[in-house]
């Protein structure tokens, strides 16, 4: 195991070359997929990224090694499908059923396209996604409200 930098820096990801299959019998299993995951990471931390991302044999969106994806579009934000592969992570679940984020398959030339890209895991929480491979991304008020708005609400969860 690796301890995690906290960091306030934007994160970046880079798509990886290899695909994984959403139909591979431990798709979606966190504990499997962990070395291919850190594998991916470090592949693009040495490359001057701070995560890659994971696209299907259907050329859709999976995760990224460290995170769920979350993007902006005009009709609001839109995270993998469970069939694309994913992990159904935690806070996706969270997102999903209290914040109206909507699950859905698109690809990577898609996520190009979104308005915002975002990761989300239970250590990470929301991030925005400054860049992905050469395409650069601004962090829009419909994020910055997605990020606070998901904070305040775990911090309301939490006993004292």
């Amino acid at each position: 195991l690796e301890a995690v930098e906290e960091s306030n820096k934007p994160v970046t990801l880079m798509r990886m070359k290899e695909r994984v299959s959403s139909k591979a019998v431990l798709a979606g299993i966190k504990s499997i997929s962990y070395g291919q995951s850190m594998s991916a990471v470090r592949r693009a931390q040495a490359a001057g990224y701070t995560d890659a991302i994971f696209v299907n044999e259907n050329d859709h969106v999976v995760e990224s090694g460290f995170s769920n994806l979350i993007i902006l579009t005009e009709n609001g934000f839109v995270t993998p499908a469970d069939e694309s592969g994913c992990l159904p992570g935690v806070m996706r679940e969270i997102l999903l059923s209290s914040f109206g984020v909507n699950q859905s398959l698109f690809t990577y030339e898609q996520l190009l396209q979104a308005q915002g890209v975002y990761t989300c895991s239970s250590i990470r929480l929301i991030q925005h996604v400054s860049k992905v491979d050469d395409t650069l991304f601004s962090e829009s008020a419909n994020g910055r409200k997605l990020i606070s708005d998901f904070a305040d609400f775990l911090k309301s969860k939490i006993t004292p």
